[in-house]
């Protein structure tokens, strides 16, 4: 009976007791990754007076597109009132920190965090080949992506040593695995020289509203527009030597 009413005394003086708000910041290092990259998310936790609220229990929660919020990790807060990990994303995600309230600390909520995924573009062939030879090569876009229901376009390209820059050379769409396929006949040389022929290719993403842009970077309205980073969504290099038979 005496601990009963000591516990009913302490809840009563806990009661009365305002507990402390703790405030939830969370950050991300990039907010633009590229597929299969980690993003470092840090969390911090303090309390009214700027002091790091210490040995808190938290939990960092994602969320994907069309999903619901999952715990991802869970911890207790350094002595600086932080929380610190990597996470591997292959996709968009959102993420949040969350602490559990107590007697003494309300629960707090950080703000949601959206950090994007751009695809991988990888380009795959022979590096070595004959002259007049057909030849396939796959470039493959991940994770396999639609817009509007149709299939993205992929450029082949070669790099033109006259002019100093790429040419386009096949395109050709991806298939549901992410895939585009392409096949060509090797390059001859212009000489007749027997020694080998080197071409240097890549693979780009066709992005549509690049044609609705001028050489200023303008759009159809006439207003300045900053590239999407898909444009810049290029393979590395495949460079092949081809030979004479």
């Amino acid at each position: 009976m005496e601990e009963s009413n000591a516990m009913l005394a302490i809840r009563g003086v806990a009661q009365q007791i305002a507990p402390d708000v703790v405030k939830a910041d969370l950050t991300v290092d990039r907010p633009l990754i590229r597929y299969g990259d980690y993003v470092t998310i840090d969390a911090r936790f303090t309390l009214p007076d700027k002091l790091p609220a210490t040995n808190l229990a938290t939990t960092i929660q994602m969320k994907s597109a069309n999903g619901a919020w999952r715990n991802i990790h869970q911890s207790i807060t350094d002595s600086d009132g932080r929380v610190k990990i990597n996470s591997l994303l292959g996709s968009g995600v959102q993420f949040r920190a969350i602490s559990e309230g107590s007697w003494e600390r309300l629960a707090a909520t950080s703000s949601e965090i959206d950090v994007k995924v751009d695809p991988l573009l990888t380009l795959r062939g022979p590096a070595l080949s004959l002259i007049g030879r057909m030849e396939t090569l796959t470039a493959t876009l991940t994770p396999a992506s639609s817009s509007n229901g149709q299939s993205p376009t992929i450029l082949l390209e070669r790099f033109d040593e006259k002019k100093g820059a790429f040419a386009e050379i096949a395109r050709a769409r991806v298939d549901g695995q992410g895939v585009a396929t392409f096949t060509l006949r090797m390059p001859t040389s212009s000489t007749s020289s027997r020694a080998p022929f080197f071409s240097t290719l890549r693979a780009r993403l066709l992005v549509k509203n690049q044609t609705a842009k001028n050489q200023t970077g303008k759009n159809q309205t006439g207003t300045s527009q900053s590239p999407s980073s898909l444009e810049a969504l290029v393979s590395s290099t495949l460079s092949v030597t081809t030979l004479r038979p």
